[in-house]
């Protein structure tokens, strides 16, 4: 099972997450907030149930934990990133989040209309990601993680 949510949502799920019969995948980082960085609010709880629990997380789409700037999102995740890393690398998985859609700065959601994607440059994004982990953990989370839970 898939889920893209908040901090505060997984921290209310926490013990039906934590003991649900089958992996869970909370997508995006649980939507961290770069800049509060690893003490906010709920960072722990989801700490706990990658360290425990039958929990993964997608590091996916750093660009939506933080402010954009210029027009361009700024990839300051590392800090959030790591610290999932180093709780439980078996755990986590990565993605592009392609074709990047949703909501985004100055954009208001609607139910009349589609949402625009977003030219977001997956290229950037994975060497962000590139430099946050070592050649070990790269294939970890690249490549054996995800053959390992969705069996391929």
């Amino acid at each position: 099972m898939q889920i893209y949510t908040t901090l505060p949502v997984v921290t209310a799920l926490a013990p039906a997450l934590r003991d649900c019969p089958v992996p869970v995948v909370i997508d995006h980082f649980a939507l961290a907030s770069a800049v509060a960085g690893t003490g906010q609010p709920g960072f722990d709880a989801l700490l706990e149930m990658v360290a425990t629990g039958n929990v993964y997380v997608k590091l996916s789409a750093p660009y939506r934990l933080t402010v954009w700037q210029d027009g361009r999102p700024p990839i300051e995740a590392r800090e959030i990133a790591r610290a999932l890393i180093d709780t439980r690398l078996d755990r986590m998985l990565w993605g592009t989040d392609w074709p990047h859609s949703g909501a985004w700065p100055g954009v208001a959601r609607t139910r009349d209309r589609s949402e625009p994607l977003h030219p977001i440059d997956d290229g950037e994004q994975l060497s962000a990601f590139c430099a946050w982990v070592s050649e070990t953990e790269k294939q970890a989370i690249l490549v054996d993680n995800a053959s390992r839970l969705y069996g391929f």
